[in-house]
């Protein structure tokens, strides 16, 4: 693998394992989706993230919104869902089988309902989970809360 592709990686588990604050892991997203791609055997391919909308607001105090993606790779069969938190709380992290999730109403309330203006990363890896977890997809999606409400702002 490429030594460009193995820092960006290393820099996407600092963000999972909550060493990174989430402003640096925006730019890490954006080299990981337009760099790894080409540098990476198998290549990593992006994840289309199609729910939230970008500028979408949710409000923390309704129903969880429903993140939704398109993964057109063929070969995930889980997708490993990470949101970290900017003000450097434990991440939140789960894993689902199938293109979409909604947080049971205890998990947004502690994903929404926290302080104003803590920025939050939504990244979401598509997995062979075949003992090795390879990355094959991969999207992000930013959160804020601003008022009681989440602004979405897509990572493209």
């Amino acid at each position: 693998m490429h030594k460009t592709a193995t820092a960006i990686r290393i820099a996407v588990l600092a963000l999972v394992v909550g060493l990174l604050p989430g402003a640096l892991v925006a730019l890490i997203v954006r080299a990981e989706m337009t760099i790894a791609p080409a540098l990476s055997s198998p290549p990593v391919q992006r994840l289309a993230i199609s729910s939230p909308a970008a500028g979408a607001v949710l409000s923390a105090e309704g129903p969880a919104p429903v993140f939704r993606w398109r993964d057109d790779s063929g070969r995930t069969n889980a997708w490993r869902i990470t949101i970290a938190f900017h003000d450097g709380a434990e991440p939140f992290r789960t894993t689902v089988r199938r293109t979409q999730w909604q947080p049971a109403p205890d998990q947004w309330r502690a994903i929404a309902g926290r302080r104003l203006d803590t920025h939050a990363t939504v990244v979401i890896r598509g997995v062979c989970d075949g003992g090795q977890d390879e990355t094959v997809t991969f999207g992000a999606v930013s959160l804020v809360t601003s008022g009681g409400r989440i602004a979405a702002t897509a990572r493209r």
